[in-house]
This record gives C-alpha cells, sequence and structure tokens, in this order.
C-alpha cells in the first residue's frame, strides 16, 4: 500500500512539472505574438506535451518495475 502512495506522489508531482515545463517550452518555442489568439490550440499543443512525457514515464516506470 505504502508502495502505491508513493508512486501516486510521485505521478502527480512529475504530471505537475510536465504540464508546466510543457507550457514554458512552447511560450519559448512558439512565436510569441501569435501565442494567446487561439487558446484551444494551445491547450492542445501543451496536452499533447503532456502526455507524451507521461506515457514515457509509465513506460520507464512499467520496465524498472518489470511489469512488461
Amino acid at each position: 500500500m505504502q508502495e502505491i502512495l508513493e508512486i501516486f506522489f510521485l505521478e502527480v508531482i512529475f504530471g505537475v512539472f510536465l504540464l508546466f515545463g510543457s507550457y514554458r517550452f512552447l511560450i519559448s518555442q512558439h512565436c510569441l505574438e501569435n501565442f494567446g489568439k487561439n487558446q484551444k490550440a494551445d491547450f492542445s499543443l501543451v496536452f499533447h506535451f503532456y502526455l507524451r512525457y507521461k506515457a514515457r514515464f509509465l513506460i520507464l516506470f512499467l520496465v524498472s518495475t518489470k511489469k512488461i
């Protein structure tokens, strides 16, 4: 049970850092004059980066615990 709570805690912290990190990365890479004009597209880009790195973390976790 403690291991599950630790994993959940790491997932939450990692997810928050990824979400804000993805947003900061996109702001720095995206043309600042265009950023914010289409908030739906901006959110989808941030969410795409978040899911991509979240999937990498999940795969690394499963491989490290020998679940797959």
